[in-house]
């Protein structure tokens, strides 16, 4: 067995990868559900899920998600932010384009 000894800087570099890594991806669906910057979260973690953004009803979430998608939007929407990135771009690979 393997014993890696990490440091808090790996333990930081480690921290929220997920929504680094899709933090495009996440910016529009924060944008889709609250255009006003002002409003926005200033800190997304890689546990931070759609209505740590908003406080809208599902309904609404996910009719504003239909209507940018033109489509029915039937994703986990009590998921992190990053797996509903992964969720969509299994369905719309292009996704965003």
């Amino acid at each position: 067995m393997l014993l890696i000894a990490m440091t808090d800087r790996d333990l930081q570099s480690q921290a929220n990868y997920k929504t680094r890594l899709y933090r495009r991806e996440i910016q529009l669906l924060i944008n889709i559900q609250q255009p006003d910057p002002e409003y926005q979260p200033i800190l997304l973690t890689d546990n931070s899920i759609i209505f740590d953004i908003v406080t809208a009803t599902i309904k609404v979430v996910r009719q504003r998600f239909t209507e940018y998608f033109e489509q029915p939007f039937t994703y986990n929407l009590n998921q992190p932010l990053w797996k509903l990135v992964e969720d969509i771009r299994l369905r719309q690979p292009d996704w965003p384009g």
